[in-house]
């Protein structure tokens, strides 16, 4: 490649913010008409730490094109859709920041938030769903995270199904810490077999084999005698 215009670039510190450092260097290569399959020439020498790490983890091929770049470089950083809607509702007026300037940041965040939703009806979907998972405990919230719904109503299933399930759990527990309670600490399980307290079902399964064997025994003994 030729040598492209002498540009004057800063290289990223700890400091930085990923976003805004990526934002400076893409308005910087647009001031100098620099083609967009240039950028990563001159990005790649600025990096350090995670974002360096981020474009070395790349294949030769993937770390030629810049928009799969940033991405490596944000996912990174941790920064994602989640990122952005978290930032977007823990907002405030930084130092200094004028209103004009934290409404311009509110917008751009909630953009970035939503920015795979292509229609109103997504943004409805998207802001509902935020809105029913902040009304859950904690434990309930993270679980269904995990499973990524992408409606509201997809996500008021799964959190009836999360607590059935817990609700047949409830039952064994509750007995377990009663039975604690009253055994002065020592949890003591019932059998589910013979419902006796410290016994397991198949201990319990086995005495009543061996009362069978008894009366079967004892009745053949009566039989033989009258015989």
């Amino acid at each position: 490649m030729s040598s492209g215009p002498q540009v004057k670039l800063v290289p990223l510190t700890v400091q930085d913010d990923i976003e805004a450092y990526l934002v400076t260097f893409e308005r910087i290569m647009e001031a100098y008409k620099i083609p967009k399959e240039q950028y990563t020439y001159y990005l790649a020498p600025q990096l350090t730490g995670k974002a360096q790490q981020a474009f070395a983890a790349l294949s030769p091929d993937e770390s030629k094109g810049y928009d799969g770049v940033k991405i490596a470089i944000l996912v990174r950083y941790g920064v994602n859709e989640e990122a952005y809607r978290r930032k977007f509702r823990a907002a405030s007026r930084k130092d200094g920041e004028t209103n004009r300037e934290l409404a311009i940041r509110l917008l751009d965040l909630q953009t970035k938030w939503l920015k795979k939703c292509t229609s109103m009806e997504e943004v409805k979907e998207q802001v509902a769903l935020e809105q029913f998972l902040d009304t859950l405990p904690i434990e309930k919230r993270a679980w269904l995270r995990d499973k990524k719904p992408s409606i509201c109503v997809a996500a008021g299933e799964l959190a009836d199904e999360y607590e059935e399930a817990r609700r047949l759990d409830m039952p064994e527990k509750v007995n377990e810490q009663k039975i604690k309670k009253s055994s002065g600490g020592a949890v003591r399980k019932f059998c589910s077999y013979c419902k006796i307290p410290g016994t397991s079902g198949k201990t319990a399964e086995s005495s009543k084999q061996r009362e069978r064997r008894i009366a079967v025994s004892q009745m053949d003994r009566r039989v033989n005698k009258t015989h």
